[in-house]
Protein backbone atom coordinates (compact mmCIF):
# COMPACT_ATOMS: atom_id res chain seq x y z
CA UNK A 1 0.00 0.00 0.00
CA UNK A 2 3.28 2.36 0.77
CA UNK A 3 4.59 2.03 -2.55
CA UNK A 4 1.09 2.74 -3.85
CA UNK A 5 0.34 5.93 -2.49
CA UNK A 6 4.02 6.51 -2.98
CA UNK A 7 3.68 6.04 -6.41
CA UNK A 8 0.29 7.85 -7.08
CA UNK A 9 2.30 10.81 -4.85
CA UNK A 10 5.59 10.24 -7.97
CA UNK A 11 2.46 10.48 -10.87
CA UNK A 12 0.81 13.94 -8.79
CA UNK A 13 4.49 15.54 -8.24
CA UNK A 14 5.93 15.64 -11.89
CA UNK A 15 2.11 16.20 -13.56
CA UNK A 16 2.22 19.31 -11.34
CA UNK A 17 5.86 20.46 -11.66
CA UNK A 18 5.77 19.08 -15.43
CA UNK A 19 9.51 17.48 -14.61
CA UNK A 20 8.68 14.25 -16.35
CA UNK A 21 8.31 13.50 -20.59
CA UNK A 22 5.20 12.15 -21.59
CA UNK A 23 4.58 9.17 -23.84
CA UNK A 24 2.90 5.81 -25.11
CA UNK A 25 3.39 2.52 -23.27
CA UNK A 26 3.54 1.63 -26.64
CA UNK A 27 6.18 3.53 -27.83
CA UNK A 28 8.03 2.99 -24.37
CA UNK A 29 7.84 -1.08 -25.18
CA UNK A 30 9.47 -0.05 -28.64
CA UNK A 31 12.14 1.93 -27.53
CA UNK A 32 13.11 -1.26 -25.49
CA UNK A 33 11.69 -0.43 -22.16
CA UNK A 34 10.76 -3.47 -19.51
CA UNK A 35 7.50 -3.85 -17.90
CA UNK A 36 9.26 -4.53 -14.79
CA UNK A 37 5.99 -4.25 -12.04
CA UNK A 38 2.41 -3.48 -12.54
CA UNK A 39 0.09 -2.29 -9.35
CA UNK A 40 -3.58 -2.79 -9.23
CA UNK A 41 -5.14 0.74 -6.72
CA UNK A 42 -8.24 -0.09 -6.24
CA UNK A 43 -11.42 2.33 -6.47
CA UNK A 44 -11.31 3.93 -3.40
CA UNK A 45 -7.54 5.02 -2.50
CA UNK A 46 -8.57 6.40 -6.53
CA UNK A 47 -11.26 8.24 -5.26
CA UNK A 48 -9.34 9.52 -2.43
CA UNK A 49 -7.13 11.56 -5.00
CA UNK A 50 -10.04 11.79 -7.83
CA UNK A 51 -13.70 11.59 -6.62
CA UNK A 52 -14.94 11.22 -10.14
CA UNK A 53 -13.28 8.16 -10.60
CA UNK A 54 -15.47 5.28 -12.17
CA UNK A 55 -12.83 2.57 -11.95
CA UNK A 56 -9.75 1.30 -9.90
CA UNK A 57 -6.47 2.20 -11.72
CA UNK A 58 -3.58 0.00 -13.06
CA UNK A 59 0.22 1.30 -12.22
CA UNK A 60 2.86 0.03 -14.55
CA UNK A 61 6.72 0.71 -13.89
CA UNK A 62 9.06 0.13 -16.66
CA UNK A 63 12.44 0.52 -16.73
CA UNK A 64 15.01 1.27 -19.83
CA UNK A 65 18.85 1.23 -18.29
CA UNK A 66 18.89 4.05 -15.53
CA UNK A 67 15.35 5.32 -17.15
CA UNK A 68 11.96 4.66 -15.40
CA UNK A 69 8.48 5.26 -16.74
CA UNK A 70 5.18 5.00 -14.82
CA UNK A 71 2.26 4.72 -16.43
CA UNK A 72 -1.63 4.72 -15.48
CA UNK A 73 -4.68 3.14 -16.64
CA UNK A 74 -8.05 2.93 -15.94
CA UNK A 75 -8.67 -0.61 -14.95
CA UNK A 76 -11.23 -1.30 -17.60
CA UNK A 77 -9.03 -0.32 -20.34
CA UNK A 78 -6.05 -2.02 -18.99
CA UNK A 79 -8.48 -5.24 -18.49
CA UNK A 80 -9.67 -5.04 -22.06
CA UNK A 81 -6.21 -4.73 -23.87
CA UNK A 82 -7.90 -1.43 -25.60
CA UNK A 83 -5.62 -0.41 -28.48
CA UNK A 84 -6.09 3.60 -27.72
CA UNK A 85 -5.00 2.96 -24.43
CA UNK A 86 -1.74 1.66 -25.42
CA UNK A 87 -1.32 4.24 -28.11
CA UNK A 88 -2.08 7.15 -26.09
CA UNK A 89 0.62 9.48 -25.13
CA UNK A 90 -0.58 11.21 -22.10
CA UNK A 91 -0.65 8.06 -19.33
CA UNK A 92 2.83 7.11 -19.17
CA UNK A 93 6.06 9.78 -17.32
CA UNK A 94 9.33 8.91 -17.88
CA UNK A 95 12.32 10.10 -16.15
Amino acid sequence: MRQTLAVIALLMLSSVAGAADQTSVQALLQQGYEIKATTFVPLSDVKANWAEASAGSMLVTLQKERSVAVCEFNWANWSSLAQATFENAELCRVR
